[in-house]
């Protein structure tokens, strides 16, 4: 088995947890009063996690249909996790009402900015380092 498989594996294996952890909280948290609509970002983080996860993990990586599916689903997110920050931020009613609800949302918001941080982080530091090091490389020394 290659790395890619056991990358995308267990990649599948942690968003099912996730997504059980979420129906557990829909389901427990079913009758609890809510101002926002706080179960409608957990339905779609359900929905975005392990299926997106399966699907990219399985598909070639240069297939074009691996593109599409990567770019519409990281477009899909990233609506959903600013709807889900605006919704968790704007509320201390269900923080009250349906304190577990409110914190899997707000653990689930902090979590997913944290990852986006260091995704945006890294790109910027290797993209500093890279013209540093294409800097001290000049033309001229290159061609003798």
């Amino acid at each position: 088995m290659n790395d890619t498989a056991v990358f995308a594996r267990t990649a599948l294996g942690i968003a099912l947890i996730l997504d059980i952890v979420g129906v557990y909280v829909l389901v427990t948290t079913w009758n609890d009063y809510c101002d926002k609509p706080l179960r409608w970002y957990v339905v779609g983080s359900v929905f975005l996690s392990s299926p997106v996860t399966a699907v990219c993990g399985f598909l070639p990586w240069s297939s074009k249909s691996y593109l599409v599916v990567e770019t519409v689903c990281t477009v899909a997110y990233g609506v959903l996790v600013v709807m889900g920050t605006t919704l968790t931020n704007t509320t201390l009613f269900c923080q009250n009402t349906a304190p577990v609800l409110w914190w899997w949302c707000f653990v689930n918001n902090a979590i997913a900015w944290s990852i986006i941080m260091g995704y945006l982080s890294l790109t910027v530091l290797l993209t500093v380092l890279t013209a540093v090091i294409a800097n001290k490389q000049k033309p001229s020394t290159l061609a003798t």
